[in-house]
């Protein structure tokens, strides 16, 4: 298999197995998160014959954004390149992400050592998780499979703590 070359702004086709797919944007690379690759996920989804622009793609409607291993997804066979838009850094610093250091515990429901951060920035930790930051995306680096499960069902197949 050939590798391929990732850069900021290339845009993946994901296959949605109903005859649809879905695409999303690789935005930025995550310095305080392993290094890991962040992506902006779009909400138009395409039948598997339709080429749309990817010019219009890209500006549609963000549905989510998240973290996870972009080539891990490409030798998956989980999506596809389909090209590159250049995209600002401007977008890139607004995503706010979430993680709790109880991640992992299941015998702890509410857990209350949330921290939250911006791409490349450091963390800051606010304890219990004020409903002001709820909406921010968890920043977990998700398998594949997880990627492609949300965009099917609007949600990560894992649970995680409130």
């Amino acid at each position: 298999m050939k590798r391929v070359q990732l850069a900021i702004g290339d845009v993946f086709e994901v296959p949605l197995g109903d005859n649809s797919k879905g695409y999303f944007q690789f935005i930025a690379i995550d310095d305080s998160q392993l290094r890991s690759d962040v992506i902006r996920v779009f909400s138009r989804r395409c039948s598997q014959s339709d080429e749309p622009e990817l010019n219009d793609i890209v500006q549609d409607r963000v549905e989510f954004y998240a973290h996870c291993v972009i080539n891990v997804g490409i030798k998956g066979d989980y999506w596809r390149k389909a090209g590159r838009i250049n995209i600002s850094d401007i977008e890139a610093g607004k995503v706010l992400f979430r993680s709790t250091l109880d991640f992992g515990r299941s015998w702890i429901d509410v857990s209350n050592r949330w921290e939250v951060w911006r791409i490349s920035q450091p963390r800051k930790f606010v304890g219990e998780l004020p409903k002001s930051l709820v909406s921010a995306e968890y920043g977990t680096v998700f398998p594949p499979y997880e990627i492609v499960y949300r965009m099917k069902y609007g949600r990560y197949k894992q649970d995680f703590q409130r």
